[in-house]
This record gives structure tokens, sequence and C-alpha cells, in this order.
């Protein structure tokens, strides 16, 4: 997860998102992105966000952390500070050595050099370790998208939100340059796709967060739900019979969920 803007992973709902095991562009493991300087926790470890790859935001497992980038060692890992050079010495060395027979004087002398072999200390193999099999968002491997549809603004849940929010705000920052560029082409029918599931994603976070109490932007809702009937209007010629049934389908969701909000 590096080379991120703002956040490297970042959970808009309540349920914790698994993000362990990961590279986040630094060693020392992501950092915290808060107006208040306060460090994010780890929900299961209260380990702090302190380090100086991307950004975490709360409610997201992220401890341990890969420390390299070939994401071969995670940070619960530490080496042996004192390896014993020499675990299994002679205890008993021959106390009676043969005698040394000194050799003849016509010989020349012999020096006799003892061969130390130069000090390695065992090789520290690092723990084999699993990641979870539970789904990580990541900003080198992004998890199937789900479909955006009209169960998913009505049934979604907040790890399908997690998903569909990180893939489809990458999108639109694409789009967001040319996006008053384009004509009455078909490049339009890749602003409806975008624009209705910006909407549905808007509906379900809406949705979410008013089960569990919790504030919501209803005009910022509204507003994307007014731009994708906006290019629909606009460029919806240039879709078939089906496709155009399953926008509607989208779009009359998310005008139910306005509405319920709006109550």
């Amino acid at each position: 997860i590096t080379d991120n803007t703002e956040y490297g992973v970042y959970n808009t709902a309540t349920e914790d998102v698994d993000a362990r095991f990961n590279w986040w562009g630094d060693a020392s493991g992501p950092s915290s992105f808060e107006p208040d300087n306060e460090y994010v926790l780890d929900p299961v470890t209260d380990a702090p966000a302190d380090g100086e790859g991307d950004a975490v935001s709360e409610n997201v497992l992220f401890d341990p952390w890969w420390v390299n980038e070939e994401m071969t060692r995670d940070s619960d890992y530490v080496p042996d500070p004192d390896p014993d050079p020499d675990p299994d010495p002679d205890p008993d060395p021959d106390p009676d050595p043969d005698p040394v027979v000194a050799p003849p004087v016509f010989a020349p002398p012999v020096v006799f050099v003892p061969t130390v072999p130069p000090f390695a200390p065992p090789a520290v193999t690092p723990p084999v370790v699993t990641p979870p099999v539970t789904p990580v968002v990541t900003g080198l491997v992004i998890p199937p998208v789900p479909q955006v549809t009209a169960e998913f603004v009505t049934e979604g849940t907040a790890l399908q939100l997690a998903q569909a929010r990180f893939a489809y705000e990458k999108a639109l920052e694409e789009f967001e340059e040319v996006r008053d560029e384009l004509t009455d082409s078909e490049e339009g029918k890749e602003l409806i796709d975008l624009s209705v599931s910006w909407a549905a994603i808007l509906a379900l976070e809406a949705s979410l967060q008013a089960e569990a109490d919790k504030e919501f932007d209803l005009e910022a809702l509204i507003e994307a739900y007014e731009e994708a009937r906006e290019y629909l209007d606009k460029y919806g010629h240039y879709l078939d019979d089906e496709q155009m049934e399953a926008i509607t389908a989208v779009l009359d969701a998310v005008a139910d969920v306005i509405a319920e909000l709006d109550a």
C-alpha cells in the first residue's frame, strides 16, 4: 500500500477491515493522517500507526505489517541478539596429550600456525507467517469490486462498501480532468457508470451510518444522485434496453434511500 496521497486504507464503516501483513511503503509501518495529530490504534493490538508509510484510518487492522518491500519479514520478527557461537564445546579435553617429538637437528624448523575459522553466527530463518484468509484492502492488489446494482444499495455490507469506494474514488479522480471535455460521444457511457455507481456508494454509506446512529451527508448524496440523472439524460441514448433497465433500477433504489433518510 504505497504512494497514496492521503490514506492507504480508509474505512468509513464501523466494522473492522483486515489490512494486516501489508507493505506500507516504509519499514516503520503505516502513519496516521488525523487533523489533531493523534495516532490511530490497531483495534486488536492497540499498536499506534506512528510510522512513515501510507496513512490508515480508524477501524482498520494493520498490526503486524511487512517491514520489507519483498514482504518476507513482518514487524513481529525479532532476531536473536546474542547467538551462541559454540553451543556444544568439548567439556573434557584430553588431560594427557601425546608428547611432542622435536624434529632432528638437520631438519628445518617447523612452525605450527593454528588455523581459527572466522566466526559466523548461525543462520536465522525468519518465521513463516500465513496471512489471514479474510479479504484485505490493499493499494497493490485490489479485491474484486462488487457489482453496483440495486441490491448493492439495499443489501450491501460495510466490507463491500469499503472495496467499492476505494476503487471508484480512484476512477473518479482519473476522469475529473477530462469530465468537462467529453462531448456527446460514447465516452459519456463511462460517465453514466461512474456517476451512478458513486451515487449508489454514497447511498449505501448513508444507510449504514444512519443504522449506526451516526451523522451522514444527505446533501452530498442528493448532489451525486442529480448528477447521475443529468448524465443519464445526456448520454442515455448510447445504452441498450438492458443497460438502461439496470441503471434505472440503481437510481430508483438511491431515490428510495434519499426519501427514507429525508423523512
